[in-house]
């Protein structure tokens, strides 16, 4: 079993709805789970105390996307590891998502 106790996760997702869900699933296995409104919350946070692993939403209002996120993040920390999660993933998203340098697309809802 992997120790989750020292894995800082940040999260940013649109919905708040579905921010808690999945930040319960990922409580409950041991996260420890940071949660942010959008992804310029994120940076801002992320260039204050970098982590190792980040989910994102794809689409935000403010014009800054988890797509833009995961560029800048993995310009600064190569070793962060980011995933997308998407309510229209297709290949073409998928294809996008990598070349960017997430690990994966998730479909939502996240069921972890």
């Amino acid at each position: 079993m992997v120790n989750t106790s020292n894995l800082h996760i940040y999260l940013a997702a649109r919905k708040r709805d579905e921010a808690s869900q999945i930040e319960d699933k990922l409580v409950l296995d041991g996260f420890d789970v940071s949660v942010f409104p959008n992804a310029s919350a994120l940076w801002e946070a992320f260039q204050q105390k970098p982590t190792r692993f980040i989910i994102t939403d794809r689409r935000f209002s403010d014009n800054f996307s988890g797509l833009d996120l995961t560029r800048r993040l993995l310009a600064r920390v190569p070793s962060c590891k980011a995933f997308l999660v998407s309510g229209d993933a297709s290949p073409e998203l998928e294809a996008e998502a990598r070349a960017a340098g997430a690990v994966d697309v998730l479909p939502k809802p996240c069921d972890f």
